[in-house]
C-alpha cells in the first residue's frame, strides 16, 4: 500500500459509506468493496502460485471479500472448455482453498466460494450431451442438451449440498450459488430454456423449485449460520427471458423463505445483447444499475451490484444512495490491486484506471492492458536500480510513458521528449471516436504520475542525434510509435499500389480522427486490416453526418478487432448511412468513385465517393533509432516503434524495458 506523507490526514472520511463495515449472517466485512467471481484462467492445474498471488495482491490492496471463480459441483458440469479446474468434488481442491485462506485472512479479507453448474453451456466429464432443464438449443453453439430427469435433478441438488459442506469444513467464509448468466439454475428460471411440463416448469413457482431445493439442501448441510447467497441476472437481455420484475419476484420469494443471506445482481446470459456481463468502454459506468437496482430494492438482505464501477468515489455514491450494500469492482481491481488502499490513503489519482478495453482481462489467462503485472504477481516485483542512470525517452505515447514511469520508479533520472503538444501518441486521435474516449485515459494517468515523481516532460521537442549528444544520457528509449502506411499496397495485392491512392481526397483514419482533414459527405472506408482504427473512423464519420461505405477483404466487418467487433458492428449495422462490402479489394480510386472487386465472384462494383479513408496498417517509426545506433549511441526500441500491435503490447514493452534498465 502506498505510504501517506507525514502529517497527511486520514482520507477514509472521503468514503464513509464505501469503507464502512457490514455483516452478512455473522460474517463481518471490513468495507463494502468486494470482488465477484470471475474466471482467471489460472486454475487449469489447480490453485497454483499465480492464482494464489493474484488473489493475495487484491487482499493486500484492501478489498473486503472476494468470491472465488465458479467451482463445478458435479462431473456433468466441467468448465465450458472441458477442464475441471477447482471442482468442489475433487480432494485436491480442499488444499487449494486452505492456501487461499492462509493468504487472504491475514489482510482481513473474507473468502467466499461460488458453486456452479453450467447446464447446457458446460461440458460433461467424458463427453456426451450436457444437462439442461429441456432439450432447447444452447444459444452460443446450437448444441442440443439432454433434458434432465427427476433423478438427475436430485443428483445435482445433492452435489450442491455436498460441495457446501466441504466449503464450510475447509473454513471458507461463505458460499454463493450461481443462478445467473444462462447457466443451469438460470436455465430453469428462464421461459426461454425451461419448457418442462412437470413440477419444475411452467409457472414461476415451478421454475423456481430447482433453486429453492438447492438452497434448502445447502442450508441444511452448511448450517443456518453460514453465509449463503445467490448470484442472479436481473435481466437476461433476451426477448421472452427473465426481466427485472421477474427477478425481483424470485428474489422476494427466496428471501421470504429464509434461503438467502445476500443477493449478487448482474445481467446477461448467452443470448446476444448490446451490453452483457462485461461491457466495454461503449457502456457507461454503472451500466447494470438501471436493471439491478430494481431487484435490489425488492429485498432487505444485503445486495451486491457490478458493472463498470471503476473508482471508490463511484462506489461511495452507490452505497450512500442506498442502491446496494456492496459494490463489486472486478476489472477495476484487475487494473490496480491497490485501488481501495490507495484511495483510502488519499491517493485516488495514483490508481491505474480501468479503461474498459477488455483486451487483457477477458483473455484465456487473466491480464490487463494498463497493468503488465496483473497475472504475474508471483514473479519478482520491480526492484530499485543498482545504479541510477540518466534516461532520455523519445515519445510520450503509451510505450514511452510506461518506460519512463517504471524507470523513474526504480530510481533512474528520466526526461521525456515529445514532438507534439501533449501525451498520448495515437490514442489522442483514437479517443475522439464515439465510445472510445477512455482509450487514452491511461496515458493521462501516466503523465500525471510522471509529474508527481518530478520527471520533466518536454513537449514540442524533436530529438535528433545532435540533441542526444548534447544531453549525453546513459540510455535512449525510442518510443516514436508508428505511422499509417500511405503506399497504397493491399495485403492481398502486394505487387501493385492501388491506382489513385495518392489523390488528395485519399486519407487515413488518423487524418480524420485528429481533425486534420475535413469530413467528406460520401466516404468509402477501405479496411485492409480489420481492426479498431477503421471501425472507429466509421463511427466518427457517421456521427458527423457522412454516408459511409465500408469495404474490407475480410468476411466480416472488424474481423480482427476482438471484443470490439460485435458491439461496434452492431451499432454500425443499425445506422441508416452505413453500407458494407465484404471480401473485396480496391481496383482503382478515381476522383469521385472507387471500384471494388469481389474476391469470391470476381465481379466489380463502383461506389461514389468524395473521400476515401484507406487503411492498410502501420509502419514503425524507427529512423531515429537507426541513426542513433549508426552513431554508436545507446538506443532501445519500445512499443509501435518496435512492432505496431495493440495497446497492451505497447504498455507491456515499455514496462519490460523500464524494468531492465
Amino acid at each position: 500500500m502506498p505510504e501517506q506523507a507525514p502529517g497527511d490526514p486520514d482520507h477514509t472520511s472521503l468514503y464513509p459509506h464505501a469503507l464502512s463495515p457490514i455483516t452478512i449472517n455473522g460474517c463481518e466485512l471490513k468495507n463494502r468493496i468486494v470482488r465477484a467471481a470471475h474466471g482467471t484462467g489460472l486454475v487449469g492445474g489447480g490453485m497454483g502460485p499465480r492464482f494464489l498471488a493474484f488473489h493475495e495482491a487484491r487482499a493486500k490492496g484492501g478489498v473486503a471479500m472476494f468470491t472465488l471463480e465458479a467451482s463445478p459441483v458435479h462431473p456433468s458440469s466441467l468448465t465450458r472448455t472441458g477442464g475441471e479446474g477447482m471442482a468442489a468434488y475433487l480432494d485436491a481442491t480442499r488444499s487449494g482453498w486452505e492456501e487461499v485462506l492462509r493468504r487472504a485472512h491475514p489482510h482481513g479479507t473474507k473468502v467466499f466460494q461460488q458453486l456452479w453448474h453450467g447446464g447446457a453451456v458446460a461440458t460433461p466429464r467424458g463427453g456426451g450431451r450436457s444437462w439442461a432443464p429441456s432439450e432447447v438449443a444452447e444459444p452460443s453453439t446450437g448444441r442440443l442438451p439432454l433434458a434432465m430427469t427427476k433423478g438427475m435433478i436430485d443428483e445435482v441438488v445433492e452435489s450442491f449440498a455436498k460441495a457446501a459442506a466441504t466449503c464450510r469444513d475447509v473454513g471458507l467464509d461463505g458460499i454463493e450459488i450461481h443462478g445467473g448468466h444462462g447457466y443451469l439454475i438460470s436455465q430453469f428460471l428462464s421461459p426461454l430454456n425451461n419448457h418442462r411440463e412437470d413440477e419444475y416448469g411452467g409457472s414461476l413457482e415451478n421454475r423456481t423449485r430447482f433453486i429453492r431445493e438447492i438452497l434448502a439442501a445447502v442450508r441444511s448441510e452448511a448450517g443456518a449460520d453460514f453465509p449463503l447467497g445467490l448470484r442472479m441476472s436481473a435481466t437476461e437481455e433476451a426477448p421472452g427471458g427473465v426481466e427485472p420484475a421477474d427477478a425481483a419476484e424470485i428474489a422476494r420469494g427466496l428471501e421470504a423463505a429464509g434461503l438467502i443471506d445476500f443477493l449478487n445482481l448482474s445481467i446477461g446470459s448467452y443470448y446476444p445483447s448490446d451490453l452483457g456481463t462485461a461491457a466495454g468502454m461503449h457502456a457507461p459506468h454503472g451500466y447494470e444499475l438501471p436493471y439491478s437496482a430494481q431487484v435490489a430494492a425488492a429485498v432487505s438482505v444485503p445486495t451486491m451490484v457490478i458493472g463498470r464501477i471503476t473508482t471508490l468515489a463511484e462506489a461511495e455514491r452507490i452505497v450512500a444512495d442506498g442502491i446496494a450494500d456492496l459494490v463489486s469492482m472486478v476489472r477495476a481491481t484487475i487494473a490496480d490491486a491497490e485501488l481501495v488502499s490507495k484511495s483510502a490513503a488519499g491517493l485516488a489519482s495514483a490508481v491505474r484506471p480501468c479503461i474498459g478495453c477488455n483486451q487483457g482481462c477477458l483473455t484465456a489467462s487473466v491480464g490487463c492492458t494498463v497493468n503488465p503485472r496483473t497475472g504475474h504477481e508471483a514473479e519478482p516485483a520491480f526492484t530499485p536500480a543498482a545504479a541510477s542512470k540518466s534516461v532520455l525517452v523519445v515519445g510520450a505515447g503509451p510505450a514511452g510513458l510506461e518506460a519512463a514511469l517504471v524507470a523513474a520508479q526504480r530510481g533512474h533520472r528520466v526526461t521525456v521528449h515529445e514532438a507534439g503538444d501533449g501525451p498520448g501518441g495515437l490514442t489522442r486521435a483514437a479517443r475522439r471516436a464515439p465510445f472510445r474516449a477512455e482509450i487514452g485515459a491511461y496515458c493521462d494517468f501516466q503523465a500525471g504520475e510522471l509529474a508527481r515523481l518530478g520527471v520533466e516532460t518536454r513537449y514540442g521537442s524533436r530529438v535528433d542525434p545532435a540533441l542526444v549528444r548534447r544531453e549525453a544520457p546513459d540510455v535512449v528509449v525510442v518510443a516514436t510509435g508508428s505511422a499509417e502506411r500511405r503506399d497504397g499496397i493491399q495485403r492481398l495485392r502486394p505487387l501493385t499500389p492501388v491506382p489513385g491512392h495518392g489523390l488528395p481526397h485519399v486519407v487515413t483514419p488518423v487524418d480524420v480522427l485528429s481533425g486534420s482533414v475535413p469530413v467528406g459527405r460520401q466516404v468509402v472506408i477501405v479496411d485492409d486490416i480489420g481492426n479498431a482504427p477503421a471501425l472507429s473512423v466509421a463511427e466518427y464519420l457517421l456521427a458527423e453526418g457522412a454516408e459511409v461505405v465500408y469495404a474490407t477483404c475480410e468476411r466480416v466487418v472488424g474481423a480482427t478487432s476482438g471484443s470490439l467487433q460485435s458491439t461496434t458492428y452492431g451499432r454500425l449495422a443499425k445506422s441508416a448511412g452505413f453500407t458494407e462490402h465484404v471480401r473485396v479489394v480496391v481496383e482503382e480510386i478515381a476522383a469521385d468513385r472507387v471500384r471494388l472487386r469481389n474476391l469470391d465472384t470476381d465481379e466489380c462494383v463502383e461506389v461514389v465517393a468524395d473521400q476515401v479513408v484507406l487503411f492498410t496498417g502501420f509502419r514503425p517509426e524507427r529512423s531515429l533509432h537507426d541513426e542513433l545506433v549508426a552513431a554508436g549511441l545507446p538506443s532501445f526500441l519500445v512499443g509501435d516503434a518496435e512492432v505496431p500491435l495493440q495497446l497492451d503490447f505497447a504498455i507491456g514493452s515499455g514496462s519490460r524495458l523500464g524494468a531492465s534498465l
